[in-house]
């Protein structure tokens, strides 16, 4: 088996501000779910959806094209080394909590 760096399998993209976008049906993710739904996807491939800060435990994944908002990463996986929903489950499973190290945060 071969041992991948995180960064080979994917790319983490920032989300962008949601509020000139019609309504529609593609779902617009915030770092607690789907907010709303718009007519313009910021991306279309499965990603898995990464919270920026706070709510680090909350891994969201999206099969559907989609918008993350300003405070949710989006990522460009790398299907050649990487299935999406498997890296996805695997990530969940890591205490990313622990790297959290805004200020105010209490460990």
């Amino acid at each position: 088996m071969k041992i991948y760096d995180l960064r080979q399998l994917l790319i983490i993209r920032n989300g962008k501000d949601h509020k000139s976008i019609l309504n529609g049906n593609i779902p617009i993710f915030g770092s607690g779910g789907i907010m709303r739904f718009g007519n313009q996807y910021l991306y279309n491939k499965p990603s898995i959806l990464l919270p920026r800060k706070g709510s680090l435990h909350n891994i969201q994944f999206s099969k559907v094209p989609f918008w993350t908002v300003d405070t949710l990463y989006y990522t460009e996986i790398n299907e050649q080394f990487a299935e999406p929903y498997f890296l996805y489950n695997y990530l969940k499973i890591l205490d990313l909590e622990n790297l959290n190290t805004g200020t105010g945060v209490q460990v």
